[in-house]
């Protein structure tokens, strides 16, 4: 376990066209250390991670999550203690703008 936590980076890749990826999260995508992504991501931002990154399926299938959106908060908490830099791809806005809504819930709790 590092010492401190790593950095969790949201990127968003829009509908999954990588010709549509901005250079700062394609930037991410490579230099991540744990790169958790969902159905929609698509292959091609796979193939962009750097050998040796771990890679997490969070699934978010309609009605059929492989893990609840808590569940991956913490996921990505947890995994920061042990990678210095955790990306996630996040696929349309609405769920960057739900995610970072909960984090700010969470952190004035």
């Amino acid at each position: 376990m590092r010492e401190n936590t790593g950095k969790v980076v949201l990127v968003g890749a829009g509908p999954g066209d990588t010709g549509l990826l901005t250079l700062k999260g394609e930037k991410y995508i490579k230099q991540a250390d744990c790169l958790v992504y969902d159905r929609l991501s698509s292959p091609e931002f796979l193939s962009m991670a750097k050998a040796g990154c771990e890679l997490i399926y969070v699934g978010k299938e309609n009605h059929k999550h492989v893990m609840k959106q808590d569940a991956i908060n913490e996921l990505l908490y947890e995994k920061s203690k042990y990678h210095e830099l955790v990306v996630e791809i996040l696929m349309y806005l609405e769920e960057a703008e739900r995610k970072l809504s909960t984090w700010q819930i969470e952190m004035w709790r």
